[in-house]
């Protein structure tokens, strides 16, 4: 989770705000692990994204029937339903 969560401030950058009220970007984090998506949420909190976790894809698709979110990042490997199904 440590390297994930470095990996990811290391690649992710903050997209530009088009004013200084605009709502922070909604992310939807997809993971099955808790260690994971708990170092990944807190290092994309950490660049002021909106972050909701849900562990699992049937989880994460009734999250997306009911919010809006701007990006989705999705593990691949989960038991229930792998990331690319998800995102179909």
């Amino acid at each position: 989770a440590r390297a994930a969560a470095a990996s990811a401030r290391a690649t992710v950058s903050r997209v530009p705000e088009s004013s200084p009220t605009a709502e922070p970007v909604r992310v939807l984090l997809v993971d099955d692990d808790p260690e994971t998506s708990r170092g990944l949420s807190r290092a994309l909190s950490g660049m002021d994204y909106r972050v909701e976790v849900a562990h699992g894809g049937a989880k994460a698709l009734d999250a997306m029937r009911s919010k809006r979110f701007d990006v989705v990042v999705s593990d691949i490997g989960m038991p229930d339903m792998d990331g690319f199904e998800l995102l179909h």
